[in-house]
Formats: structure tokens, C-alpha cells, sequence
């Protein structure tokens, strides 16, 4: 596993807390121009059938992903350390639905799915959290986990800037995680990986990838005095020539969905 060194949990708290006390829209990369970008919550929706299932999404966030598997029928407990976000998350109003803030430790129950989205990169020890997660399923049950995918044109570019500069690439991840550690703690849990595959391979390798860094790289060098607008501006242009000859696969896209089930 390859850990940020840039950023501490403490780091991230006070990031979320500011991220939902404003408009986390204009935040978190999903988002262009307020409308989420990620197929998240579509990949999630086609899983299964969830009607009937119990739920529980840790790391909810403002409890977009809780609300739309609740309208499918689970029954959903989202929890998140940000009281802001849980307030925000409150707002969806559905029999189905109850949010808590807290954290892993306040897991108290078992649930036929446990769902982390866009969160495992951001803990402290992710090998701990899946098996927190590996002891709170029901016989049968799965976990869904989304993080950061780095291969692809994106995350090479951004990753290279990292460990050839140490430039702060982001403000959130904690670690830059791969298919390799996955299988790593899933089998240290007892646990296997059902399936993986990655997404928003626009982001990864197209024009949203462009948009992306034409925002962030300004941003990123920045932080060390210097911004080389001629040489990002050319930078750009050369990406968006190469990305037409990159072939889209099953794992290159920009987030990678992981279902996991215990080893019978």
C-alpha cells in the first residue's frame, strides 16, 4: 500500500468539515459545474435487487447513494464522522432511511450489504476497516467498496508529480490504493473479491480528465511558488491528442468498485 505522506486523518476531518459547511460541489472531483459526473450510484443500483435488503453505508456523506437504494427498498443506516454532512443528509426524508454521525466504532448491528463509497482511501488503516466490515455482515451478505483508481492517463500524470516532485496531487487521499492491496486485506479478513472493475473512464483517460487537470495543475504548483502555464497549457494539448489512441478497458477507468463476500 502506498500511503500519502502529505496528509493526516486530522487533516481530512477538517477538510469534510469545511467541504459540507460550503458547497462540497465545488470540492470533490465528481462534480462539474454542480452536476455529479460519477456512475457510482448506477453501478451501485445494478449490483442487485435491494429491495429488502439492510443496508449500511458508512462514510454516507450527504446520503445521495442511502437515499436511492432506500426508494429501491433497502433499509439504510447511513453514518459519517462530518455532522455537517448527516444534517445535510437528513434532508432526504424516507421511511426506509436513518443517518447517524460516527465511525466505524459505532457500528453496532449486522446488515446484509455494508457499502463504503469513496471512503477506504481516507482511513487510517484500511486493512482494519474491512475487517470491522468483514465482522458485520449476515451469512451471504457483501461489501461494496469504491475508491481512486490510478491506472489510467489521469492518475499516471498526477502520480508521477508525486513521487518525482512531491507535489500535493490531492487533499483528501490518505493512500493510493490498488487491486494488489485489496486482495491483500480481503484475504488477511477472510473475505474474497467477488469482482472489481473500474468507471468514469472519461475522467481517467478523456475530456473530463483534461477539465480535470486544467483545474488542479494550476492549483497543485501553486503550493510551490511556481506555475508553468506554457508548459501545462502544452501539456494538455499533447494529452488530448494521445487520449484519442487510448483504448478503454474494464480497468482503467478513474474509481474502481470492489464486491467483496466472505470465504465460505
Amino acid at each position: 500500500m502506498t500511503q500519502n505522506t502529505q496528509l493526516t486523518a486530522k487533516d481530512l476531518h477538517a477538510f469534510y468539515e469545511k467541504a459540507y459547511s460550503q458547497d462540497h460541489k465545488d470540492v470533490f472531483t465528481k462534480y462539474i459545474n454542480g452536476v455529479d459526473t460519477s456512475e457510482t450510484n448506477k453501478h451501485l443500483k445494478d449490483l442487485w435487487d435491494w429491495k429488502g435488503k439492510n443496508v449500511l453505508d458508512l462514510g454516507c456523506g450527504p446520503g445521495v447513494a442511502a437515499a436511492q437504494l432506500a426508494k429501491l427498498g433497502a433499509h439504510v443506516h447511513g453514518i459519517d464522522i462530518s455532522e455537517t454532512a448527516i444534517k445535510e443528509a437528513s434532508k432526504n426524508e424516507h421511511p426506509n432511511l436513518k443517518f447517524s454521525v460516527g465511525s466505524l466504532d459505532d457500528i453496532k448491528h449486522s446488515y446484509d450489504m455494508v457499502i463504503s463509497l469513496g471512503t477506504i482511501e481516507h482511513m487510517e488503516d484500511p486493512g482494519h476497516a474491512i475487517k470491522v466490515f468483514s465482522e458485520h455482515i449476515n451469512q451471504g451478505g457483501h461489501i461494496v467498496l469504491t475508491c481512486p483508481n490510478w491506472i489510467n492517463v489521469g492518475g499516471i500524470v498526477q502520480l508521477t508529480l508525486y513521487f518525482l516532485y512531491d507535489l500535493r496531487i490531492t487533499l483528501s487521499d490518505l493512500h493510493f490504493i490498488t487491486l494488489d492491496d485489496m486482495i491483500s486485506w480481503s484475504k488477511e479478513c477472510g473475505l474474497t473479491i467477488e469482482r472489481w472493475f473500474s468507471y468514469d473512464h472519461s475522467l481517467g483517460n478523456g475530456e473530463l480528465m483534461l477539465k480535470d487537470l486544467k483545474n488542479r495543475l494550476p492549483k497543485v504548483f501553486a503550493e510551490v511558488g511556481e506555475v508553468p502555464e506554457k508548459n501545462i497549457s502544452s501539456l494538455l494539448k499533447w494529452l488530448g491528442e494521445a487520449i484519442k489512441y487510448t483504448k478503454k478497458t474494464e480497468y482503467n477507468g478513474a474509481m474502481a468498485m470492489y464486491i467483496l463476500s466472505k470465504i465460505p
